[in-house]
């Protein structure tokens, strides 16, 4: 939900801003009458991107193909969110003085319809293109992420909303905004963006066995494609505007404080009001600072999942034997057992019906990082190294993020590993060592 709160939120935002400019400036050169057309691709991008939005999510793609096509989705937002960071660093001294120079040229046509029709089609294109980079972003970071359909649409109308609600304030004059700053700051958080795009893509290019990584690459690429990570550049596409909104009156200069044709009364009311309105400013800045970092840090440790120690165990005539009385009902079980001088770990889950599942605690892809319960008692893990979700049919399964697969027996009392599986197994955890194996995708 946050990720499509804080996409929408900050999308929405720039398009507001696009269309607050048209709308002023029409008031301003007293074309008012024509801010209607301007409403009206407004609508039209709305629509259009709800269209959009709809026939990306409908595609009846089976799951294989969806797998594979998930590095491209990701990869072409990671494009569109690179060009529109480099247009924002070209444009942004002179984003508004462009925006009514455009505006200066559709009302100098001499047709009151060539106006409108200039002026609804400025407004689709810059409204509608926002529109766009918001469904390749939520599916981008969505397949990397993983969300609930109804989570993303009410984050999502959640963050269209407060965005409208602020282009309406900055409309209005009740907030200003510094272009420059706003879009310089974001640009930045955008960069670190476009690299997690990139890097869940490459993973994904790896998993399929499209191209072969290093341990040492995977490793890297694995903390830019943790949650967490795109969390916190998440939460930074929100906080950098607010920290911008907060400094941004600090950072002008106090000349405007001086003005020789005023009264020292009316001097001195001014600047009173206006020291008023740089506290109150401040004061909302800070406070709707703390809630995001409040919200985007409480998402983040929510996410942690369960990680549950690791037991150690040894081996007897041979084998290593576990009770199967002592495990809990859907809840991970890991042991380790040392092979020359390595842990070998290994998990264990037992689900509600009875059904065991025993593998290595590392991954076919990623370095030994391990595995992790989304929620306790779930049927998601997690790899610790790059966070893909593997689900409980999947376990026991070959390629891809899948646990190695480790040969188990297994009775109405206990289950039993072989020492000898164990022991082969050592090379996976030891890191100067691993390599991946290519023995197909694995199933997510």
């Amino acid at each position: 939900m946050i990720e499509a709160l804080i996409i929408t939120l900050r999308e929405g935002l720039e398009a507001a801003l696009v269309l607050g400019l048209i709308l002023v400036y029409l008031k301003k050169v007293g074309r008012a009458n024509l801010r209607k057309f301007a409403y009206i691709g407004l609508f039209l991008a709305i629509i259009a991107s709800g269209i959009g939005a709809y026939t990306f999510q409908a595609l009846s793609l089976g799951e294989e193909i969806a797998d594979t096509i998930e590095a491209y989705v990701m990869l072409t937002a990671a494009f569109f969110v690179g060009t529109m960071v480099i247009w924002m660093f070209k444009t942004a001294k002179n984003f508004k003085k462009q925006i009514e120079q455009r505006v200066d040229t559709i009302t100098s046509k001499k047709s009151n319809m060539a106006q409108g029709l200039g002026l609804m089609l400025l407004a689709f294109t810059m409204v509608f293109r926002e529109g766009a980079e918001i469904i390749l972003l939520i599916a981008g970071l969505s397949f990397s992420i993983g969300s609930n359909p109804f989570l993303i649409v009410s984050g999502g109308l959640l963050g269209l909303g407060i965005a409208a609600l602020l282009g309406i304030l900055i409309i209005k004059g009740l907030v200003r905004i510094n272009l420059r700053l706003f879009f310089a700051g974001t640009g930045a958080v955008l960069i670190a963006l476009i690299a997690t795009l990139v890097a869940n893509a490459l993973h994904n290019f790896a998993e399929f066995n499209v191209i072969s990584l290093s341990p040492a690459v995977l490793s890297f690429l694995g903390y830019l494609v943790r949650d967490d990570t795109s969390m916190l550049i998440l939460v930074a596409l929100l906080a950098v505007p607010t920290i911008l909104f907060i400094i941004d009156p600090i950072l002008k200069s106090r000349k405007t404080l001086v003005s020789k044709d005023e009264s020292p009364v009316k001097r001195r009311l001014r600047i009173a009001e206006t020291k008023r309105t740089k506290v109150l400013r401040t004061l909302m800045g800070l406070l709707l600072l703390t809630v995001i970092l409040s919200f985007g840090f409480s998402a983040i440790a929510s996410a942690d999942g369960y990680n549950p120690e690791v037991v150690p165990v040894f081996a007897q005539n041979g084998n290593v034997t576990l009770l199967r009385s002592e495990f809990s009902d859907n809840l991970m079980h890991k042991y380790s057992i040392e092979v020359q001088g390595v842990p070998v770990r290994f998990f264990v889950i037992e689900n509600s019906v009875g059904e065991v599942k025993v593998a290595l605690d590392a991954c076919y892809i990623c370095p030994p990082a391990g595995y992790f319960q989304e929620t306790p008692g779930g049927e998601i893990i997690v790899c610790h190294n790059c966070d893909a979700p593997i689900n409980w049919d999947s376990i026991g399964l070959s390629g891809g993020c899948n646990p190695r697969i480790l040969k188990f027996a297994v009775d109405e009392s206990q289950v039993v590993i072989n020492q000898t599986e164990l022991e082969a197994s050592v090379k996976y955890f030891v890191e100067e060592n691993w390599e991946p194996v290519d023995t197909g995708a694995g199933v997510k």
